[in-house]
């Protein structure tokens, strides 16, 4: 018996297991035609929109107004790139930075134009976007592309130029936190290893990766590409929250001195998905998407159980200090909810995908009213149909050539597979992939090659 109380029947593993993969593919289900199960990704409050909030999407981002949600299909971007994050960068609303798989883009129109930001994140899969809660110009995003270094960037400009931080890591950037008690401390994980920036993100110095062997029942070493960090204490820049993902079960660990050290809470038989603090700093949620919600009362010491509504992810803090988040899997519990009592209630703020208000609103002509005009809006299967009636397969809405051609004719970047936990599958050309029971995970790979392919 481990002295955290639980007894392996076999030894631990590094990653998570093949089965576990394909049910979380299996369970998401193909969307075809850019739809079908679309699945919120992200959740952002922007700071021109007085309270409304952001659902960033597989296939978009839905703007919440006083009719509803609207959505601006990703295609605005490029049929080919992907819509991995959204940030606003002013208070007006106007201009706006997108992470792709083919850089960053960039809109000054309120999402009716899109122009790649051109330098050196044009070579790069780039993931997430991170900004500083005081100066909304200023921004960090990271890279995952295969073969050349990856690193955390920072822009002062709102997105028109980047520089890094300088960890040049040999794999992909895994997780970025930003502390919300000094967002000048910045933490990394990556391919080789854990990183802090006390300077906004402008320099990183190595930290400690994870606990030490001794401390886990396997005697593993944690390797980079199982470490990934969840959050981190709302009122303490030294304390964060991580996970090592290892099967059969996850280690959730801490740091109280700014990554120094780190220590093993408990193990989990599961990979949480995020967490999240209420504003005291005591108590915690942390989403499972197959165990469902646990909760904390004594600031992660502990955690319990708590009934769930369904498979839930993506947990984030509204300005107002309400967690939100979105369904995961099928069946899905709503889109995105929002609890103000540590999830005993939750107050739903989109229930399904067909209840949208409307697509996004841009001049006649425009590059976005031109990419959304043609996309059935998500969740809509009447339309979806009707784009599969004639062949019998999806119409991706893509070109039938040059699917894996970036825009403006450039290569596109690949992001990199690592091995390891199950966001580690990535999908490049003319990459190996085992038989038998990858099969299905292959399938996964060529629509999501698409964008297609939503995961919880």
């Amino acid at each position: 018996m481990h002295p955290l109380g639980l007894e392996f029947a076999a030894p631990m593993k590094r990653a998570l297991p093949l089965m576990t993969i394909v049910s979380i593919v299996l369970s998401a289900g193909l969307a075809f035609g850019h739809g079908a199960a679309p699945q919120v990704k992200e959740i952002r409050w922007p700071v021109h929109g007085d309270g409304a909030v952001w659902l960033v999407d597989e296939l978009g981002l839905l703007d919440e107004r006083a009719d509803g949600y609207h959505w601006l299909c990703d295609d605005t971007v490029s049929a080919l790139v992907g819509f991995d994050s959204a940030y606003s960068v002013d208070a007006t609303g106007d201009v706006w930075i997108v992470a792709t798989r083919a850089g960053v883009y960039r809109t000054v129109d309120r999402g009716c134009t899109f122009v790649r930001v051109e330098g050196p994140l044009t070579e790069h899969v780039v993931v997430g976007l991170w900004g500083h809660p005081d100066r909304p110009n200023e921004v960090l995003t990271s890279t995952q592309t295969l073969n050349i270094p990856n690193d955390v960037w920072r822009s002062t400009d709102g997105g028109e130029t980047w520089t890094a931080g300088g960890i040049q890591a040999s794999g992909r950037v895994r997780s970025v936190v930003r502390s919300p008690a000094n967002p000048e401390v910045i933490y990394a994980t990556h391919g080789d290893g854990a990183s802090r920036s006390s300077d906004g993100g402008g320099t990183y110095l190595p930290i400690a990766l994870g606990p030490p062997t001794e401390a886990f029942p396997d005697g593993l070493e944690v390797l980079p590409q199982e470490f990934r960090l969840l959050t981190a204490h709302p009122l303490d820049e030294n304390i964060v929250f991580g996970l090592i993902e290892r099967f059969p079960a996850s280690f959730l660990v801490r740091t109280t001195d700014g990554g120094a050290n780190w220590t093993i809470i408990t193990a989990i038989e599961d990979a949480p998905d995020s967490m999240a603090f209420d504003a005291d700093g005591q108590r915690a949620l942390l989403a499972n998407p197959f165990l469902g919600l646990m909760r904390s009362a004594d600031a992660g010491e502990t955690w319990e159980m708590v009934a769930s509504p369904g498979g839930l992810g993506c947990l984030s803090v509204a300005p107002d200090g309400a967690i939100w988040a979105c369904g995961r899997g099928q069946p899905r519990p709503w889109v995105a909810a929002s609890t103000t009592d540590l999830g005993a209630t939750w107050s739903t703020a989109l229930d399904v995908y067909t209840n949208l208000a409307g697509k996004w609103e841009c001049p006649a002509g425009s590059p976005t009213a031109l990419a959304c005009e043609e996309r059935c809006n998500p969740g809509d299967q009447a339309c979806l149909d009707g784009l599969f009636a004639d062949a019998g397969v999806a119409d991706m809405g893509l070109a039938d050539a040059g699917m894996d051609a970036a825009p403006d004719g450039l290569p596109e970047p690949q992001p990199e597979s690592t091995g390891g936990g199950s966001d580690d599958c990535q999908c490049m050309p003319g990459t190996p992939t085992a038989p038998l029971g990858f099969g299905l995970l292959v399938l996964a790979c060529v629509w999501s090659r698409k964008r297609d392919v939503l995961t919880p």
